[in-house]
């Protein structure tokens, strides 16, 4: 999408598309984009969302909006969950407690990737390390371990 919107030469890019906007309006807008819609919605709103980009602004949907006001305001305030101590958990990094704690919440793999802005490779990837580090051998067991330590 950084390709499609450089190669507008300023012009402003409206992203409409059939993917889901609460895993790509965020990422579509970071690389460039004024706004994005869903196709299924598009007949509801597309007057008013190309008029915002138009003058200058970007445009999401409110359920989007809420979404990423919502994951500022995570980044902003305090975890209310207590860290481990550092020497319970020395071999694991921050990104993998940052794992550990989201499935202890019961998050799946896409929405961890969602929250913590990775790919659901990475995050597959970062569960994997987990599982071994940990010496545990299921997906299963790693929940477990998550939700016991975190």
């Amino acid at each position: 999408l950084g390709a499609v919107v450089a190669a507008q030469g300023g012009r402003p890019v409206f992203v409409l598309s059939m993917y889901d906007e609460l895993l790509y309006a965020e990422q579509a807008i970071e690389a460039g984009a004024c706004g994005y819609a869903m196709k299924d919605q598009a007949h509801h709103l597309i007057v008013a969302a190309v008029r915002a980009v138009l003058s200058g602004e970007r445009w999401v949907s409110d359920r989007v909006r809420s979404q990423m006001l919502a994951r500022i305001a995570r980044r902003t305030t305090p975890e209310p969950v207590a860290r481990p101590a550092p020497s319970r958990h020395p071999r694991l990094s921050e990104r993998e407690v940052q794992v550990l704690r989201l499935v202890a919440r019961g998050r799946t793999t896409k929405q961890i990737a969602f929250e913590l802005t990775l790919s659901v490779r990475t995050v597959d990837a970062l569960r994997a390390k987990l599982k071994a580090k940990l010496e545990l051998r299921s997906g299963a067991e790693l929940i477990a371990y998550a939700a016991a330590n975190f």
